[in-house]
Formats: C-alpha cells, sequence, structure tokens
C-alpha cells in the first residue's frame, strides 16, 4: 500500500493512499506512536441521520479517496460524491486537510452535503 507523508522535525504523519486513513502520527521529539494500533487507522465518520434511521453513519474508512495534494508540510484529502454506506450512496463531498504548524498538528475538516 502505498502511503503519503508529510514531516517536520516535531512529527511524522503517514495515510493510506487508498482509503486516506491516518495510519501514523509519529511524535519524534517524544519518540513515541500516537497511533499503536493499526486496526485504529481511521480518518472521518459523519452522522447524516435517515427518516427513521437516525444512527446513519458514513465511515471515512470505507469511502475510496478521490484525490490528494500534498506539500512537505500540508496535505489535502479529497473524498467525492457518492459517499456509500449499507445503506446507500448519498451526495457528499469531503475535504480533510491536515497541516503541521510548528509542534502543532491542525486538522480541518469540510463536508459538502447534497443529499436530500
Amino acid at each position: 500500500m502505498k502511503m503519503i507523508c508529510i514531516e517536520n522535525p516535531h512529527y511524522r504523519i503517514e495515510i493510506d493512499s487508498t482509503h486516506g486513513r491516518i495510519t501514523r502520527i509519529h511524535d519524534r521529539k517524544g519518540k513515541f506512536e500516537l497511533i499503536a494500533e493499526p486496526r485504529l487507522a481511521k480518518n472521518f465518520q459523519l452522522l447524516l441521520p435517515l427518516p427513521g434511521m437516525e444512527a446513519n453513519y458514513i465511515l471515512g474508512g470505507e469511502q475510496k479517496l478521490s484525490s490528494f495534494h500534498a506539500t512537505e508540510s500540508a496535505m489535502e484529502l479529497h473524498w467525492t460524491d457518492p459517499l456509500k454506506n449499507e445503506r446507500g450512496e448519498f451526495a457528499l463531498d469531503v475535504t480533510l486537510r491536515i497541516e503541521l504548524v510548528e509542534e502543532a498538528i491542525h486538522f480541518n475538516c469540510a463536508v459538502h452535503n447534497r443529499s436530500e
């Protein structure tokens, strides 16, 4: 599996290029892994309530990553319509931006919802 990586003197972040799951956050200064168990690799989870089904979740780890752009210290990941789960397909687009800013990691998630 190909990885997308960004890093600075404080952190190294690795994302799988198939689903965009965050597979590794390594703290270089503290010398430890923030994701110690590979099964915990995730990216986003959306709640999209439906009539008669309030708990309709869209799991980002099950979606195919549509595109990405990475620089040395930032990456932008895109998942485009349709996003799917066992209840169907939904007109949603998700963009996740991860940026290393000195000793911080900034996450920004934007959702474009065109579903009913």
